[in-house]
């Protein structure tokens, strides 16, 4: 579940969006509205493990899984049925060694976060996508949804229990434009444009909000909220469902085992009911067992299950859950969170990231292993734009390139490894990624052409692309989403150059090509504006450049070419507006 900053979130995918970190863990979190370009969905959660660092939901016994799954920790998993992939999410966890070995799809863990999820500029419909435990989901630019995973409690929403490997329409009848979704473990959430909610899949814990636990739904049925109307964003969470009205209040319905409802008890409730000790509200985020929410003040709360700290109120305790809202320490002008498994994530306005809880797969990207209570900052991180939350890895946006970190037995980090990092390191080959999202153990991106990238565990078909092969490194599948709308020429100001790469060690007589990048404050991509390119004076005599006046195309992008002449240093700095990048040249014979 992707959030965005907001904007979200997706980070804090979760955010308000009108679409839920962010199906996490997306995000999905949920900061601000998110500009229609930017958050992400939603993403996943998994059943918590037992007592360990995982999310148990106590007293509460793990739907099974049918044989031939891969358990999920957290849960005791549902039993799938033959020849399906795990359910991520639900089988206890590994104990901590940092990576796990991919082939195939061991099961994952706790799936979790959610990516906040942006609300749409009106009559304007944002491509978003979802990831859950098993499952994704997509919106495409003309408000028509996409599905594609497991499918045995009918999370997809096409009228059948039937899996799927590539994408399938759902079947939702709504007489108005979808403008938001977000998956949730094993169910689903759309909004549409008149505010209204629609949810299907598992109904064991009362999570599709009709009153009733029983009768899972293979079709989307709108949720009957009486005397409620004008929801402005969704987040769908482990087995549990939260949702934001226009008028800043929060509702809950679904498994309450941990006090995930916010509402003082721990009393499983089929209907929506407001939490009224909360603050008016801007963004939201479901993880496993526990909920996050970011207050028009850019104040966080937090509230439901506490075993590794996911809280932020400097305490954590597995017997004591916390069943009413407290305000996480230390944390101001946040603009979207996100909710994983046992960790949770917060996207500050000035695009700093932060991070607490469970930390033994590097979850909180500080460069440690250290579990943390309150919030620290994600290490190497700025300007982000929009988070997501997995299970137990985190993605974010900045200059439209992809960070990841956290837990990566499934490749689900995208750098062609299953090696865990404590710290944020780039996804392999993306550019141009305006939305992402994070499942159990999958993860998900857009581009701002609608392309979508996949990556991670597939087990259940969870990538969409035809295959049940999980992939270390994105990949892309045959759906598009259509354009995001994106600012325009004039309406995105420079604010940040990068260049790739930023060093060169070249031999006389070699060209290189630099690739700049221009972004605006917000993560928007700078069309039409000049750059200047120059060498320092010692350097002109041994490199030379071509051209040196450029123009940056709708991706933001110019590119020129770096020539060695002769041995020794040189310094190219490229401008554009008041903002510079310099790029080291070491020349050798």
């Amino acid at each position: 579940m992707i959030k965005k900053r907001f904007l979200g979130l997706p980070l804090v995918s979760v955010l308000l969006f009108t679409m839920t970190f962010l199906c996490i863990n997306d995000h999905i979190a949920y900061g601000q509205l998110p500009q229609p370009t930017r958050t992400q969905p939603q993403p996943g959660f998994s059943p918590r493990p037992q007592p360990t660092g995982t999310q148990p939901q106590p007293g509460f016994s793990p739907r099974p899984r049918p044989t031939g799954t891969q358990p999920q920790p957290g849960f005791s998993p549902r039993p799938q049925p033959t020849g399906t992939q795990p359910q991520p999410g639900f089988s206890p966890r590994p104990q901590p060694t940092g990576t796990q070995p991919q082939p195939g799809f061991s099961p994952r863990p706790r799936p979790t976060g959610t990516q906040p999820q942006p609300a749409p500029t009106p009559g304007v419909v944002t491509p978003q996508i979802s990831g859950g435990w098993s499952h994704s989901l997509a919106l495409d630019s003309e408000g028509k949804l996409w599905a594609w995973g497991l499918n045995e409690d009918g999370q997809l929403g096409d009228g059948t229990n039937d899996s799927q490997t590539t994408p399938v329409a759902v079947q939702i009848n709504a007489l108005t434009t979808i403008t938001a979704v977000d998956c949730g473990g094993d169910h689903s959430m759309a909004l549409d444009s008149l505010g209204r909610v629609w949810a299907w899949g598992y109904n064991g814990d009362g999570e599709l909000g009709g009153g009733t636990t029983e009768n899972n739904s293979n079709v989307p049925v709108p949720v009957p909220v009486p005397n409620l109307t004008d929801i402005i964003a969704i987040s769908a969470g482990g087995e549990y469902s939260i949702a934001l009205s226009s008028d800043g209040s929060v509702l809950t319905w679904g498994a309450n085992s941990d006090g995930q409802l916010g509402n003082g008890n721990t009393d499983q409730n089929s209907v929506p009911t407001k939490i009224s000790s909360l603050p008016l509200m801007k963004g939201i985020s479901a993880g496993e067992a526990h909920s996050l929410a970011v207050t028009e003040d850019g104040f966080v709360y937090a509230w439901g299950l506490n075993d590794e700290g996911q809280i932020g109120n400097g305490e954590k305790s597995a017997d004591n859950p916390v069943l009413n809202p407290v305000q996480v320490q230390g944390l101001t002008d946040i603009d979207a969170v996100c909710a994983g498994a046992t960790f949770s994530l917060a996207l500050g306005i000035d695009g700093r990231v932060w991070a607490w809880g469970l930390n033994d797969e590097g979850q909180l990207g500080d460069g440690t292993n250290t579990n943390s209570t309150t919030p620290v900052e994600v290490t190497n991180l700025a300007k982000i734009s929009a988070v997501a939350c997995g299970s137990d890895h985190s993605l974010a946006i900045r200059n439209g390139k992809v960070k990841s970190w956290g837990l990566n037995d499934e490749g689900q980090l995208g750098d062609g490894s299953t090696r865990s990092s404590s710290a944020p390191l780039d996804v392999t080959g993306l550019s141009d990624i305006v939305y992402v999202a994070a499942g159990e153990s999958h993860s998900l991106a857009i581009t701002s052409k609608g392309n979508i990238y996949v990556w991670g565990l597939n087990g259940d078909g969870q990538l969409g692309d035809g295959t049940n092969r999980s992939s270390r490194t994105p990949k892309t599948i045959d759906l598009n989403l259509g354009v995001t709308a994106v600012e325009g020429p004039g309406e995105c100001e420079t604010d940040d150059i990068e260049a790739d790469p930023k060093k060169l060690k070249l031999k006389v007589g070699k060209s290189t090509e630099v690739t700049l990048t221009l972004t605006g404050e917000d993560g928007c991509l700078v069309e039409g504006e000049s750059i200047t390119v120059k060498l320092n004076s010692s350097g002109k005599r041994r490199v030379s450049i071509s051209p040196s006046k450029l123009t940056s195309d709708e991706n933001g992008n110019a590119s020129f070419t770096a020539t060695a002449n002769a041995k020794g240093k040189a310094k190219i700095t490229a401008k554009a507006g008041s903002s510079k990048v310099k790029i080291k040249v070491k020349v050798k014979e």
